[in-house]
């Protein structure tokens, strides 16, 4: 997600999701073992991952988390004229602002409303981050914190002692 580039990203992405991304990647056709164990994480990631809005040429509006809601950051508007259309459709092009007559013509007064409040930066790329950790980079460790924080019932702080021994 981070480093669409590297070589394994380009393997995986031609095998697997060559006409999409990760996050909307299905399990295919005699998938490898580590393909399969990567979709298992792909919920959680779905979960936590994020987009930093820039130029927004790379970010899908339908299927990208990129709204600044923490319970759904996914746009919750159906219309045919967003389907398979970047963010940066949605700008005013060579001006850091929005189209914001095309924004009350196609989105409902949820998504207007989130997408108003997002600062645009048009001369930085779009980017991904992860949502549970201050430095915005995914690791095992707050992947695991966010899994037993959301167990009902179970607090990860309820003993500390015990998880700092451990």
């Amino acid at each position: 997600m981070t480093n669409p580039h590297s070589l394994v990203a380009r393997i995986y992405k031609a095998r697997y999701y060559p006409q999409s991304n990760f996050l909307s990647a299905k399990i295919g056709g005699s998938p490898s073992y580590i393909w399969r164990s990567i979709l298992e994480a792909q919920q959680m990631l779905k979960q936590g991952m994020a987009c930093r809005l820039g130029t927004g040429d790379l970010i899908s509006i339908t299927e990208d988390p990129w709204l600044p809601d923490v319970e759904n950051p996914f746009i919750q508007t159906i219309h045919p004229a967003i389907q398979n259309a970047k963010v940066s459709s949605v700008m005013v092009s060579g001006e850091n602002k929005w189209d914001e007559d095309l924004l009350e013509d196609i989105f409902d007064e949820r998504d207007i409303n989130l997408i108003l409040s997002i600062p645009l930066q048009n001369n930085s790329p779009d980017s991904w981050y992860w949502k549970y950790a201050k430095c915005g980079g995914y690791s095992v460790k707050t992947a695991y914190r966010r899994i037993q924080d959301s167990k009902p019932g179970q607090n990860s702080s309820v003993n500390p002692c015990f998880w700092k021994n451990l």
